[in-house]
């Protein structure tokens, strides 16, 4: 799936997906902490349901889904673009995310990252659970290198963003009892 992962509120975008061969229907809607529909959280679809691309009002500041689900007479697919939504008055500002991601449905071991797709104006930011334990923070770059190394103790994690060139990164998240959590961070 493809479009703008880091729109400004209010403003009209275009989400374009390629459909699964074989698949005779799509329905597009929206994710936001759970809640789904073609208008939520002040998202709105203007045209295009049933088609492989929408053209969307996006809603409120903070992390939802757009989603296109893909159907044919025995199965369906579903493909989704996490989209950060920047406020007018602070269009750099941060985003917390304390969501699970909806569309994935698991349950992770440390607890629930979902680190938007970002803008180097951005920081990435989470909060976890498990707030007594220290966690130990690494970023590598697709060559092993370690880019960022930190322990904390606590919910919440920041990290400058600005130290980070256009690129695909690594995140690790360990626990003090072994657990991690990896994800992906690509930085526009």
């Amino acid at each position: 799936m493809s479009g703008d992962s880091n729109p400004l509120t209010g403003e009209t975008k275009v989400y374009f997906v390629q459909a699964p061969t074989g698949y005779n229907s799509l329905e597009w809607y929206f994710d936001y902490g759970g809640t789904t529909g073609t208008s939520v959280n002040g998202w709105e679809i203007l045209n295009g349901q049933g088609t492989t691309s929408i053209t969307a009002k996006v809603g409120n500041p903070g992390l939802t889904y757009v989603v296109c689900k893909a159907f044919n007479n025995c199965s369906n697919s579903i493909q989704y673009i996490p989209v950060a939504v920047r406020s007018l008055t602070d269009p750099c500002g941060f985003f917390k995310i304390n969501t699970k991601n909806p569309i994935k449905e698991t349950d992770n071991l440390i607890g629930k990252i979902v680190p938007p797709p970002i803008d180097p104006c951005d920081d990435l930011n989470a909060k976890l659970i498990n707030k007594k334990e220290s966690k130990k923070i690494q970023v590598f770059d697709l060559f092993g290198r370690v880019i960022f190394s930190d322990e904390f103790i606590g919910d919440n994690f920041d990290f400058k963003l600005e130290k980070l060139t256009t690129g695909t990164y690594l995140l690790n998240i360990t626990l003090q009892d072994g657990k991690t959590q990896h994800e992906t961070i690509i930085v526009k």
